[in-house]
């Protein structure tokens, strides 16, 4: 009895041992086959050891295995796959068996319990699948959460497969919710391109119409309001009805089109309307099939008028077929836009008028003009005067007219006064006929000689500091002077026996002026159209009218935001050198002075121009601005003992935070602005 239980005993080894091998053979792997790259394995409570000496044997590897190693494997693959994800699978197995692999280096890597063993004690199963219609990779990060402690999942990007080692029941409820996942989509996308509704109707009726199958099972109908189409997602079947259905509401509409009424919120309504007249080939070109005729048949195209009805699109030189009832007018009393068209241009109109009705930067420009001159004069001259013996009619006079005072006006003077008299005087105290200088006479009403002596050095800073806020692309014009009155001619008519002598008269203007067109560029830059003039009357000619010297400048700049701008530094230099003399007595050496007059002088004039444009984009910008330029003037007046205290500026505080969190109290709007609107120090002269 004994020894039959001794056979059985070796016959049940022998069997446990050979197991691993003998299941292989039945699913047909051939593992001395090296050249196989595919393999299968389906194995049901095989020893663990000998599955890791099959192992050794595909892959090449050693392994040396820690005797505490035992356990049963339990394999499920239902398809073919790749060596290379036997050791995914194989890391698997050990890990739900509560072992580990560590690479020992020199190419033997040592089996040993896990450090941190997550296996509670039952035989585990492993399971390879391989999705058809998902990644793997997107597929494990649904199916990970789901698996209890002591459960493994693993993804084998390369080989598109993934790895589950666990307990059964865990294993075969994850096997089902991946294969749940990993079916073919039962919906089809589609795209379906409008030709006169709009997109985000069509979609709003066919959403209202699915009801709550809308959404369901991923089906899917959106609007693009860009390219105007539908895009479906929906079954084959339920995409033909969807069809159908667009394409019975996508049909002209009979009447000749829809009015609507657009409110401007920057722009000006008779200029987008002028622009939307110049563009109005472009406004038509999409699907200009659609529309009542074509407008590719003989070239003609509607028109804007040139002037008076500004803004209204005219289809008049259209053929019949052509012509279609597009219509924008401007209101400028609502500053709105009037616009009839059909669906396929009102979309166009819209998105063109949604692009230019936005809000255009201003830019601030400071500038000083400033004409420096300096004057060096000098005159030195003798004249001589006798008179009869009445000492009223002169008998012989030597006058200069370059000298400065004449002696014939002292000597009128003098004889017109009688004895006792005061010689008159001007508003300076000086009497009329003598100029300024030094001026020494001597002489009674027969005779008398005059010394006259002039030395002057003049510096003037004539100034000017304007400050203009213009918008983009808009010009400014400073203008500080007079209206000078010009004869252009003078005619004369004749009736009734009388002449009517008349004149025509045309005025300009004569002072400083300065046009700034300002064009704010990309990156802060600003490009200015520069024209500066500064004019002044030099004389006037009864019968010529007034000669007028001007200086001016004209000039194209680009220039960095909130940075100052040079112009001008051209020197007008003039020099004069005059000598008036007795022919004869003048050129007698050292006596010669006393018969002669000389002048001298010399005269620049230099014109400058500082300029520094600021960019304002929103409000909050220009009252830093405003608020700078009010405070500095009330300072100004404080600082002043002079100013009364009446007239001194209220203090004011505008709102310069651009998040507007302030509680609107004088303290917190007064306190120092964001680093932003920081700028420098005024362009004062």
């Amino acid at each position: 009895m004994g020894n039959i239980y001794t056979k059985h005993r070796r016959l049940m080894d022998l069997i446990k041992k050979y197991r691993l091998i003998f299941c292989l053979l039945i699913n047909g792997i051939a593992f001395s086959a090296a050249a196989e790259k595919t393999i299968q394995l389906n194995l049901q409570g095989a020893d663990l050891r000998e599955f890791i000496e099959t192992v050794a044997k595909i892959t090449g590897k050693n392994f040396v295995i820690d005797n505490q190693v035992q356990g049963q494997v339990t394999l499920i693959s239902p398809e073919k796959f790749d060596k290379s994800a036997l050791n995914q699978i194989f890391e698997n197995v050990l890990a739900v068996n509560g072992y580990q692999a560590i690479d020992s280096g020199a190419g033997v890597t040592k089996i040993v319990p896990a450090s941190q063993q997550s296996f509670i004690g039952y035989s585990g199963v492993s399971h390879v699948i391989k999705p058809n219609f998902v990644k793997a990779s997107e597929i494990l990060p649904s199916i990970q959460p789901l698996l209890p402690d002591g459960n493994f999942i693993s993804a084998d990007s390369k080989n598109n497969l993934l790895i589950l080692s666990g307990k059964p029941e865990d294993i075969d409820r994850a096997v089902r919710v991946i294969e749940r996942i990993d079916r073919q989509s039962a919906t089809d996308f589609e795209i379906v391109r409008l030709q006169n509704a709009s997109a985000s109707d069509i979609a709003s009726t066919v959403n209202l119409l699915l009801g709550a199958n809308a959404g369901a099972n991923g089906s899917r109908v959106v609007a693009d309001e860009r390219t105007n189409s539908i895009l479906l997602q929906q079954t084959k079947a339920d995409n033909l009805r969807i069809k159908a259905l667009i394409a019975h509401l996508d049909t002209p509409i009979e009447r000749a089109g829809n009015t609507e009424v657009i409110y401007l919120k920057n722009a000006k309504a008779s200029d987008i309307a002028r622009i939307l007249g110049q563009t109005q080939s472009a406004l038509l070109t999409d699907n200009s099939a659609n529309i009542n005729g074509n407008f590719n048949d003989n070239g003609a195209r509607p028109t804007a008028p040139a002037g008076g009805d500004e803004g209204v699109i005219d289809f008049t030189n259209l053929s019949s077929t052509q012509q279609t009832a597009i219509n924008i007018r401007a209101d400028d009393a609502t500053n709105a836009l009037i616009v009839t068209a059909p669906p396929a241009a009102m979309r166009n109109i819209k998105q063109v008028i949604g692009k230019l009705d936005i809000r255009r930067a201003q830019v601030l420009v400071e500038a000083i003009i400033a004409e420096i001159a300096f004057d060096d004069i000098e005159n030195l001259g003798v004249q001589w005067y006798a008179a009869g013996s009445s000492g009223t009619i002169p008998v012989g006079v030597i006058d200069f007219n370059n000298a400065g005072s004449s002696i014939l006006s002292i000597a009128a003077s003098a004889i017109t006064q009688q004895d006792g008299d005061d010689i008159p005087v001007d508003s300076t105290g000086r009497p009329a006929a003598i100029s300024s200088g030094a001026t020494f006479g001597i002489g009674n009403r027969n005779a008398g000689v005059l010394i006259n002596a002039l030395s002057a050095l003049n510096n003037s800073n004539i100034l000017s500091t304007p400050s203009l806020l213009v918008m983009d692309n808009e010009e400014a014009e400073f203008l500080v002077g007079q209206n000078i009155p010009y004869v252009t001619g003078s005619f004369s008519t004749s009736g009734n026996g009388s002449d009517n002598p008349f004149q025509t008269v045309e005025r300009q203007d004569v002072g400083i002026k300065l046009n700034i067109k300002p064009q704010i560029n990309e990156g802060d830059t600003i490009a200015l159209d520069i024209y500066q003039e500064v004019s002044n009357v030099t004389s006037v000619d009864p019968q010529q009218g007034p000669t007028t010297a001007k200086r001016a400048l004209k000039t194209t700049v680009l220039v960095e935001d909130n940075q100052v701008l040079v112009l001008g530094g051209l020197i007008d230099n003039q020099s004069t050198e005059g000598v008036q003399k007795v022919p004869g007595l003048g050129d007698v050496p050292v006596i010669g002075n006393l018969f002669r007059s000389r002048s001298q002088g010399m005269r620049k004039r230099n014109l400058m121009i500082f300029i520094r444009p600021t960019i304002f984009r929103n409000t909050q910008v220009a009252n830093f601005a405003t608020q700078e330029k009010y405070d500095s003037i009330r300072l100004r007046q404080i600082a002043d003992d002079n100013t009364p205290p009446e007239f001194i500026l209220p203090p004011i505080a505008l709102d310069t935070d651009d998040d507007n969190s302030g509680d609107g109290s004088t303290e917190s709007l007064m306190q120092a602005p964001a680093p932003v609107y920081e700028r420098s120090q005024p362009l004062t002269p």
